[in-house]
């Protein structure tokens, strides 16, 4: 609903407001920014509405929509993919952030695109090579602090089978966004693994007071 509830704001026309109060007020702001081409100022109120609102979705995808606006394709697929991460790709926000994300990796040459394309390799190496995966997300993360730069690296840390830094960096990550549903569930899998089902149960259910209707429930259910 929350999703739905972005879209048709969205597409509404943008009416300006002075003093954004609502989720829905702080995406006409960005509408209008963005329409002027004044995308410093779009991204810092996409910012300040995320703040302000971080349980709603569809923030991250204006932020990297912004920022695709300033030139910073590396930062603008990280925050698209934050999206795309947190919603799921069928719902729109999560939808729409992929389509944006995939058409970074169609730029040409550069080193925010090469970055960022190096990231999707290890990704790729995540069955066939964890460690290989774990140190090359390492070594971009050395470079660039980014929030999903630490999702991947738990993951790559615990398909490496490193059960303890990987409960370490979901830790992390909840912290950064307690509404990120993909990490409390893959938290759990890895408590529940080492023997702390209290704790991996209540996650599992922290996660599906936040979003039940979460795609990654039917991934692991």
């Amino acid at each position: 609903m929350i999703a739905l509830a972005f879209v048709l704001v969205l597409a509404a026309r943008p009416t300006p407001v002075e003093t954004p109060r609502t989720a829905g007020d702080y995406i006409n702001a960005f509408s209008i920014a963005m329409d002027a081409e004044q995308y410093a100022a779009a991204e810092k109120i996409a910012r300040e509405g995320q703040g302000r609102f971080p349980n709603a979705l569809g923030f991250h995808l204006l932020i990297g929509t912004a920022l695709l606006g300033r030139d910073k394709p590396a930062d603008a697929f990280y925050e698209l993919e934050w999206e795309l991460l947190r919603d799921g790709a069928q719902r729109p926000p999560g939808e729409a952030a992929g389509e944006k994300a995939r058409k970074i990796l169609e730029i040409g040459r550069g080193t925010d695109v090469d970055e960022v394309r190096s990231v999707m390799s290890a990704l790729q190496q995540l069955d066939s090579d964890p460690e290989a995966a774990v140190k090359a997300i390492q070594h971009v993360r050395e470079r660039r602090k980014a929030f999903v730069l630490d999702v991947h690296l738990a993951e790559a840390l615990s398909r490496a089978g490193h059960d303890a830094e990987a409960i370490a960096e979901f830790r992390d990550v909840l912290a950064q966004d307690a509404f990120f549903v993909p990490a409390y569930v893959e938290l759990s899998e890895l408590l529940k693994k080492s023997g702390k089902t209290a704790e991996a149960s209540t996650l599992r259910q922290k996660a599906r007071q936040l979003d039940a209707d979460h795609p990654i429930f039917k991934e692991l259910p």
